[in-house]
């Protein structure tokens, strides 16, 4: 690479660990806590869409299991951890990204590692640890484009790889794999805020460009605004996560024909099918407003797949100008979907979209619930760790749902599950129609996030509470939409228990708890309806209760096991106090008691000594694998 060419882009910075992004050496015992320079700069990086990964050497589970303590697993792609040539390790990291080398860099305190790698790959740049704060003001780490897709860039590669891993394990033929994935187009007209990724793909993009043109910003923003011209964009999702904004369809209308002047699609989804299926999107709406589709293809060296899209999507050639094709429609006059692996969502069937506030426990049930009724969800937690697990503990639960093949009430699974979206940026939900928050039960905490929540949805959106205790009005009050508030307080597990306890404020308005039963009677769950007050019915009668059997084991009078046992042989109670206590986690239990003593000021919601000290130790229930009693993980 010469000096007078400007560097390529860096799509990924590979580290190494031990002496770079934190001081010591974790195979030899240490616990260093990571450079907070280092820890800026992924945060920065990540934040532009540059993927983290790992080259280092070191035990894998031990550089692991330390990464993940320090809440930092979830920032990296793809771990290259073991004893082998860095060179390598960084050749495999490219490849399984599917990026060129020259767009990969390498971060080592190590200068005799850092000329193995160079030497290897010399088109990998090398750069000291001691310059890691420094690399996000370099040109080579500053990308041209600042879009969704680039700030989620991380998350979907790791639904990516999620994908890939399925499909090599999956027995049965291609086409039931792509049938099993639950694949949910969703075709918009393109919005000012799309404009960015727009431009991206008509310049990235070229093996899937029906003309091989390429649009600024200024130019597309001008056809959305003619009325003889549609700009579309299409969203991609599927049973592991978003694939982004994935594709651009431009249609000029002049006449009675409607001409496809440009299709586009990313190539990242160029084995899903798609193409033909925005083509029928396109040609329905043409039809629909009573005119004759045509398309233009223009061939280049690499898009010749596009035409075979136009082809199977019922187009013929009709006129040829130079290079320049015609093709008008001559297929069904309604475009048959029925076999399509493929589901199309537009503005006008779109679905509902449900926001999830934490993926703890409570938090993945409800999106669950959600999910699984056929509603579109994003989980938002800024717990790295808690998101990267996530996923994995939502497709247990749908799995094992799916096994016995309906709820505890008999509510029938749907065959229309939503799609899920997991991030760690609060400002995904300013698109969704009812958030759920399931936050930790604090009041500070909830205060400030319903805060920034007003900010950001706009006021048509619902915002319903978790809470075990805090009273809604509370909640609302710091809010500008007091009407749209209320307390939805699931019980957990969120999708085996058939009822969950609606809080009306004194502000919740008519309109708020009439969507909030309709959303709950679509998860197949009866509201129970009661007044704002702190705990409510439930929480108020059953952490008393809870906190008075704790006092009991804690003064000797019986042990967890007895206490629980008469109210189960005694009272009929399918578990007892202790047990519900383990199962809700002590660790809330402990936080609702701080809460409604401070609502309410009984002393008799001060947590007796027995709670706390679990809590310190660890023991939060089930969750943890012990509390008052123990569980096998």
């Amino acid at each position: 690479m010469t000096h007078d060419a400007p560097a390529p882009i860096v799509k990924c910075l590979v580290w190494d660990l031990d002496g770079t992004l934190w001081d010591g050496t974790v195979l030899e015992g240490d616990r260093p806590a990571p450079f907070p320079g280092a820890v800026d700069t992924l945060r920065t990086l990540d934040e532009r869409g540059i993927l983290h990964a790992v080259a280092s050497r070191s035990d894998h589970d031990t550089a692991l299991g330390h990464l993940t303590g320090q809440g930092l697993e979830g920032f990296f792609t793809i771990l290259e951890i073991g004893w082998g040539a860095k060179s390598e390790a960084v050749r495999r990291i490219a490849d399984a990204l599917g990026i060129g080398i020259d767009a990969v860099a390498f971060i080592d305190n190590d200068p005799l590692e850092r000329a193995q790698v160079a030497d290897a790959l010399p088109m990998v740049r090398c750069y000291p640890a001691r310059d890691a704060g420094r690399l996000p003001g370099l040109p080579e780490f500053q990308g041209a484009f600042a879009t969704r897709e680039s700030k989620e860039r991380r998350l979907l590669y790791r639904s990516e790889m999620r994908r890939r891993r399925a499909q090599e394990d999956y027995a049965g033929p291609p086409a039931q794999f792509l049938a099993s994935l639950g694949l949910v187009l969703t075709v918009r007209r393109a919005t000012e805020a799309d404009l960015v990724r727009a431009r991206e793909l008509t310049v990235r993009t070229h093996q899937l460009n029906t003309t091989g043109r390429t649009y600024s910003m200024d130019e597309l923003r001008e056809l959305c605004r003619k009325p003889d011209h549609d700009v579309l964009v299409a969203d991609l999702e599927d049973r592991f996560g978003s694939y982004g904004t994935i594709g651009l369809a431009l249609t000029r209308h002049s006449g009675d024909m409607s001409v496809l002047k440009l299709l586009l699609l990313s190539c990242r989804v160029m084995s899903r099918g798609i193409g033909p299926e925005l083509i029928r999107h396109v040609v329905r709406e043409a039809l629909a407003a009573g005119r004759r589709p045509a398309a233009e293809f223009i061939p280049t060296d690499v898009n010749r797949v596009m035409l075979v899209n136009l082809r199977f999507g019922g187009f013929e050639v009709a006129e040829q100008t130079g290079e320049r094709l015609l093709l008008h429609y001559t297929g069904e006059a309604t475009p048959s979907t029925e076999d399509s692996p493929v589901r199309v969502v537009t503005a006008d069937t779109a679905r509902m979209t449900v926001g999830v506030v934490g993926a703890g426990t409570m938090g993945v049930g409800v999106a669950q619930c959600a999910c699984v009724a056929g509603y579109d969800v994003v989980v938002v937690d800024p717990d790295l760790k808690a998101l990267a697990g996530a996923p994995a503990r939502l497709r247990d639960g749908i799995r094992l749902a799916r096994l016995l093949h309906r709820t505890a009430e008999g509510h029938e699974v749907s065959s229309k599950q939503g799609t899920v979206r997991w991030t760690d940026r609060l400002e995904e939900l300013s698109g969704v129609d009812f958030v759920i928050e399931c936050a930790q039960e604090s009041i500070p905490l909830k205060e400030a996030l319903f805060r920034e929540l007003d900010e950001i949805c706009p006021p048509e959106t619902v915002f319903a509470s978790c809470t075990s205790a805090i009273p809604v009005a509370r909640l609302a009050s710091v809010t500008r939409r007091s009407d749209r508030v209320i307390g939805t307080h699931f019980m957990n597990p969120a999708y085996v228990k058939d009822s969950v306890e609606v809080i009306r404020g004194p502000g919740t308005g008519e309109e708020t708890l009439r969507r909030t039963l309709d959303l709950l009677a679509d998860m197949g769950k009866k509201g129970i309806v009661v007044k704002d007050a702190p705990g409510f019915v439930s929480n108020r009668v059953l952490m008393a209760t809870v906190n008075d059997a704790a006092t009991v084991v804690q003064e000797g009078t019986a042990d967890a096991a007895s206490v629980d046992r008469i109210f189960q042989d005694c009272f009929g109670h399918t578990m007892g106090p202790l047990r519900t206590a383990d199962l809700i986690g002590l660790d809330t239990v402990v936080d609702s008691l701080y809460v409604l003593l401070e609502c309410t000021g009984d002393p008799r919601f001060t947590p007796c000594k027995l709670l706390t000290d679990l809590v310190a130790q660890g023991r939060r229930g089930r969750k943890s694998g012990r509390g008052f009693h123990a569980y096998a993980h």
